[in-house]
């Protein structure tokens, strides 16, 4: 093997996407092996002076990101070694089933959003989003489909205790709504939507 021309990739997929009455691309009633993110980039990570049938580790650590992920409990990382540089083709390659848990960094920030409160659910006009007090940081907040696609979307300042997201234009079905900053994610919850 030519070392330089082979890379490790890790790509983090959702396994199913079922549409629970959101339609779904090609009107399917789920979606499987939806692709979220390569890790540690698109790049790959190259095996330096490496031998064929030796064995290499690599660590990659990913946080959740709820705006990016419909259920972190339906998370697998398939991970490729390629010869990139040459052949293309493809020497080994596994599926790794892993239950992913939205990252909450310390017990202050939980405690700071744990009791969100979204009414009426199912929603028609729009629902409101309320906190057990005014949020000490700027969040930024996403409503997207079963299928990943961001659909509505905006921002509550430092020092709100809630906000009403208007839900007019979406058709009736169910959806996801999240908050967060770049620091912390939360964890998402489902909306019906009625109209």
């Amino acid at each position: 093997l030519d070392a330089q021309d082979v890379r490790v990739y890790f790509a983090v997929i959702e396994k199913i996407l079922t549409g629970n009455g959101v339609p779904l691309p090609n009107n399917e009633s789920d979606v499987r092996n939806v692709f979220r993110q390569f890790l540690p980039n698109p790049q790959g990570v190259p095996l330096e002076n490496k031998q064929q049938g030796s064995t290499t580790t690599i660590t990659e650590n990913w946080t959740v990101d709820a705006r990016k992920v419909v259920d972190p409990d339906n998370l697998a990382v398939v991970v490729f070694v390629q010869d990139v540089g040459g052949s293309k083709e493809v020497y080994q390659a596994a599926r790794i089933d892993v239950n992913g848990k939205l990252a909450v960094t310390g017990l202050e920030n939980l405690i700071e959003i744990e009791d969100l409160n979204i009414y009426p659910n199912p929603a028609n006009e729009s629902f409101t989003v309320t906190f057990d007090r005014t949020l000490e940081e700027d969040f930024h907040w996403v409503v997207f489909d079963q299928s990943g696609r961001r659909l509505l979307n905006g921002d509550v300042n430092k020092g709100q205790d809630g906000f009403k997201v208007n839900t007019m234009a979406l058709p009736s079905g169910v959806y996801i709504f999240s908050i967060g900053n770049t620091d912390k994610q939360y964890t998402y919850q489902r909306i019906i939507v009625r109209h």
